[in-house]
């Protein structure tokens, strides 16, 4: 554990701090950052379009008799 997490309250501060949702990521040079970045990117695409197929289930019957007017 690092010793600034002991003095502020151990293992409880730590998960706190962890919680919080602020990452701070390093790499060992551009090119992994690069293709980590690439890699979050690709995976927000496949959820933004698992999430548009899943929306349109619940959404197309709703449209179908504006559609047909």
């Amino acid at each position: 554990m690092h010793e600034a997490h002991a003095r502020k309250g151990g293992l409880l501060y730590t998960l706190r701090s962890l919680a919080d949702g602020h990452w701070v990521l390093a790499f060992q040079n551009a090119e992994r950052c690069r293709e980590a970045h690439r890699k979050v990117q690709q995976h927000a695409q496949q959820l933004r379009g698992l999430y548009k197929q899943l929306a349109h289930v619940f959404v197309a019957p709703l449209l179908e008799p504006l559609q047909q007017s």
